[in-house]
């Protein structure tokens, strides 16, 4: 439960550096672009995948087939050409990016996981001194002899605190 808690902390940086790359990236590689769901796509696409080490540099540096006429690339005929502004800067973003996603964010990630296993940690160890106590002073105030014979022991625990005028059971780990 610590975890996933820790897990959408997570997930909420590394969304707001992936769309904030992935906005950026586009708008400077493909200025004047519309509005439409594969441009959304496009936009999401290729900064979640340079998580993974999948760079499309084809798509940055642009190929030899690439057109700017908006009526071949809208209609799918041909890849459209990014701008020589993006061709410098994108692959300078990529790096920076991809140096805070993938070391930082991920170191980030580690971190957070072994403060919480760290914490769970502790706190099952003091657990786990407490249940023990309480074991072992249950074992310890339970008569020495078995069952069939222990009647005599319940006898004789009777027996002393009537004579003794003893109200409770003395508890042997608080001397």
């Amino acid at each position: 439960m610590f975890q996933l808690k820790d897990l959408v902390y997570f997930l909420v940086i590394l969304v707001v550096f992936v769309l904030s790359y992935a906005i950026a990236s586009h708008s400077i590689l493909f200025p004047d672009s519309p509005f439409t769901w594969e441009t959304f796509r496009q936009i999401i696409r290729r900064p979640y995948w340079h998580l993974y080490g999948e760079l499309f540099l084809e798509d940055t540096e642009g190929s030899a087939d690439c057109t700017t006429d908006v009526r071949l690339w809208t209609n799918g005929i041909y890849p459209r050409c990014p701008s020589k502004t993006g061709q410098i800067v994108v692959p300078i973003m990529m790096g920076i990016y991809m140096l805070f996603t993938n070391i930082l964010l991920l170191n980030l990630l580690i971190a957070m996981f072994s403060h919480t296993f760290e914490g769970i940690h502790k706190r099952s160890e003091s657990l786990w001194c407490y249940q023990r106590y309480f074991i072992l002073k249950e074992y310890g105030m339970r008569p020495v002899i078995c069952p069939p014979l222990n009647i005599c022991w319940h006898i004789y625990d009777l027996v002393q605190r009537v004579c003794c005028r003893q109200a409770t059971v003395e508890d042997p780990f608080r001397k």
